[in-house]
């Protein structure tokens, strides 16, 4: 018993000792979780603003902004899910509502028309390209379905495709093929 009383102030400091370092392991912990938690409620926020039938082409841009950003910052968790998320988009690329398209290119015209020119689709096109090599080397290889209004060309960039019904009634509207960049 006098061992006890005779170090109990060691006793103490060798305690309080373990008591910090553990309190400081479950704060680096918990800052960590709380840092993870936020990033994938941005991904999930950035996918959820992309839904071309609750919003409009703006709101759809600051998704694809959010999406961007977390691909470019932190491309090991979220290149994959960020280049899938925009090859899923240009697979269905926005189009012009019935109206918007019966005024533009006559009433007879109930096809779906791309809006090459809208600007979520110009944007996610040139996040695209302009990734990092680190991202590249994470998602090499875009994988448009032959469908799709939109190719990968051999150089690696988002063309639109001369076989969608849209591209042709763009040229005939416009006189010039589309500028995606």
């Amino acid at each position: 018993m006098d061992f006890i009383f005779c170090h109990l102030e060691s006793i103490y400091k060798i305690a309080l000792i373990v008591g910090a370092a553990v309190g400081i392991g479950l704060a680096v912990w918990r800052c960590r979780t709380a840092d993870k938690n936020l990033l994938q409620e941005r991904f999930k926020i950035g996918s959820e603003l992309m839904d071309m039938d609750k919003h409009h082409y703006s709101v759809r841009v600051s998704g694809a902004v959010i999406l961007a950003e977390l691909a470019r910052k932190y491309p090991k968790t979220y290149e994959i899910p960020v280049m899938t998320t925009f090859e899923a988009f240009l697979e269905y690329p926005p189009c012009f509502s019935k109206h918007m398209a019966q005024n533009m290119y006559g009433y007879g015209m109930t096809d779906r028309l791309i809006d090459y020119g809208s600007r979520d689709t110009i944007f996610i096109i040139n996040a695209i390209h302009n990734r990092t090599r680190k991202q590249r080397a994470i998602y090499k290889t875009f994988h448009l379905s032959p469908l799709s209004p939109f190719y990968v060309d051999p150089q690696g960039r988002i063309c639109a495709s001369e076989y969608d019904p849209s591209y042709q009634s763009w040229i005939n509207e416009r006189g010039s093929p589309p500028t995606l960049t």
